[in-house]
């Protein structure tokens, strides 16, 4: 019994897919029994591959194919007749194709600002825009973008700094109210060592 009569097939495929059929392989015997004549099952040797094959020789990938992680899968396939005797190996050779799209590249994931400092930080220093060698004239080449800040604190937008409070606060000195009392100080109302605020969510800072 032999798959393919020794010859090793070899197929190219897209990344990023998900095939109902990559390739299909087949193999003879020349035994004219139904029990060692007629083949029953395929196998895939090599393990670790995201790739499976049915009964028919049928082989299709389990999971999108990266070419950045990969760019050939090699798999070891085998038949087996009715009474489960074994084939010789063929080998089978999965070629994956990069797919490009146009994208922007250079985009950090991650930027840190320190609240209140003074200093200018360059948000996308190394952006650039990866076109996949498409063929178009610069005139009729329209690029539009958009950028949105936001912070993952329990509060946001500028009111959240609690320093320019306190900097008012200690440039103007006591206050009184009408009962003479001294409103200058902060009173905290939800001091963190207590039990009805242990469960509470605080924002990161003295503040």
């Amino acid at each position: 019994m032999s798959i393919g009569e020794g010859r090793k097939p070899s197929i190219q495929v897209d990344e990023g897919r998900l095939y109902q059929e990559i390739i299909r392989v087949e193999a003879t015997d020349k035994d004219c029994t139904p029990l060692f004549g007629d083949v029953c099952k395929y196998e895939i040797l090599t393990n670790d591959q995201p790739f499976t094959i049915d009964n028919e020789g049928s082989i299709r990938n389990t999971e999108p194919l990266s070419h950045k992680i990969s760019h050939n899968h090699i798999l070891s396939v085998v038949a087996y007749d009715c009474a489960m005797k074994q084939s010789a190996p063929v080998m089978v050779n999965i070629r994956v194709r990069r797919v490009c799209e146009a994208h922007v590249m250079g985009v950090a994931e991650r930027i840190d600002y320190i609240a209140n400092s003074m200093e200018s930080v360059s948000l996308f220093p190394k952006i650039h825009l990866e076109l996949c060698d498409m063929q178009c004239k610069g005139e009729d080449m329209v690029i539009q973008s958009s950028v949105s800040l936001k912070t993952k604190h329990i509060s946001f937008g500028c009111d959240r700094d609690a320093s320019q409070c306190l900097r008012r606060l200690s440039e103007n000195g006591p206050q009184r109210d009408g009962n003479n009392g001294d409103t200058s100080g902060l009173v905290d109302l939800l001091q963190k060592n207590t039990d009805w605020t242990k469960d509470l969510t605080y924002d990161e800072g003295a503040e």
